[in-house]
């Protein structure tokens, strides 16, 4: 993705990100792929506060370092990626019995599929910046029901 002008840009795609971008003082996003063999695995970005493109010089400069962390990148989430007692804790909420039974409540409303109900539900702890837990314990005690739109229209789903 080579955006020289974000101001040109329709904002499309990523509603978050072109949200909180707004707030800084950001004029040019560069994203250049990092690559295993043909598998992109993650990307380098680049931002400058101005507008501008990326010469032929800076481009070929961003695409060698791509390439040069690409495989560190890679041995580095290997490494990382092992078991441990901290990782399964970072799950914890998408596990406890009120996250379930809010994904089930949210199935209902709308008539989605449970994995559509559970995006909905981190999707909507995301937009908030709240934790899941706290959002479905809203759903369970019926203060929130995804029917009522609100300022999170669902397209698909009208209201019955």
């Amino acid at each position: 993705m080579l955006i020289p002008d974000i101001n040109r840009h329709p904002g499309e795609g990523w509603p978050m990100f072109w949200s909180a971008i707004d707030a800084l003082d950001v004029g040019a996003i560069f994203s250049l792929p990092l690559k295993s063999g043909a598998a992109t695995v993650g990307v380098v970005d680049l931002y400058r506060s101005t507008p501008g493109i990326l010469t032929a010089a800076d481009l070929e400069a961003g695409m060698t370092l791509a390439v040069a962390i690409s495989d560190q990148a890679l041995q580095f989430a290997a490494a990382s990626a092992s078991y441990t007692a901290e990782a399964e804790i970072a799950f914890a909420p998408a596990m406890r019995r009120e996250t379930h039974q809010a994904t089930g409540m949210i199935f209902t409303q709308l008539g989605v599929s449970m994995a559509e109900a559970f995006a909905l539900l981190q999707a909507r702890a995301f937009a908030e910046g709240r934790p899941i837990a706290e959002v479905a314990l809203n759903v369970v005690q019926r203060k929130l029901d995804f029917r009522d739109p609100g300022e999170y229209p669902h397209p698909e789903v009208s209201n019955p």
